[in-house]
């Protein structure tokens, strides 16, 4: 289980948990999505504590995960949802929305967090992925592991909604 932890006085986003395998298969054509999200993925690309995206993403894999609570699921934080995005529009859309949140808010109280998310895997033409994990519930954050940025009263959550809904594998 992660562990989401927001210091008011910085307004940091901190991830207190072992980092997650990587999406399997090699090479951006053949990955897949991880089938649970049990661990806090931390980007290792280049520029990933500048931005949430760092630029020059080709494609993005959306990955949804349900929470504890989800009605009809046995098991918390699995796979529910996937879709890979190819169209360069698309892709560039996410990032600059990703990328135009505002920071999390100083004393930010935030409501019960399930653990329901989208993990946005976006891919490079060479080099590491940037992962982004947006919250569906709680606070409303996103973050790559090195940067979290505060989703909340955006339409970001309901557009990655859209572009992955649930049972679409």
């Amino acid at each position: 289980m992660r562990i989401r932890l927001l210091i008011p006085a910085a307004a940091a986003l901190v991830a207190a948990s072992v980092a997650a395998p990587a999406l399997a298969g090699s090479g951006t054509g053949s990955m897949a999505c991880p089938g649970n999200d049990r661990n806090q993925l931390v980007s290792s690309r280049a520029g990933a504590a500048q931005a949430l995206v760092p630029g020059g993403a080709t494609s993005v894999l959306l990955c949804r995960y349900n929470g504890l609570a989800e009605p009809g699921s046995p098991h918390a934080f699995e796979l529910v949802a996937s879709r890979r995005i190819t169209s360069r529009s698309t892709v560039a859309s996410l990032a600059s929305q990703l990328n135009g949140l505002p920071a999390v808010p100083s004393g930010l109280h935030c409501p019960a967090d399930f653990g329901n998310d989208i993990v946005a895997h976006f891919q490079y033409a060479s080099g590491a992925e940037d992962p982004v994990t947006v919250d569906e519930s709680g606070c409303d954050v996103a973050s790559n592991g090195r940067r979290g940025r505060f989703a909340g009263r955006s339409d970001l959550v309901t557009r990655l909604q859209a572009l992955v809904p649930l049972g679409h594998k």
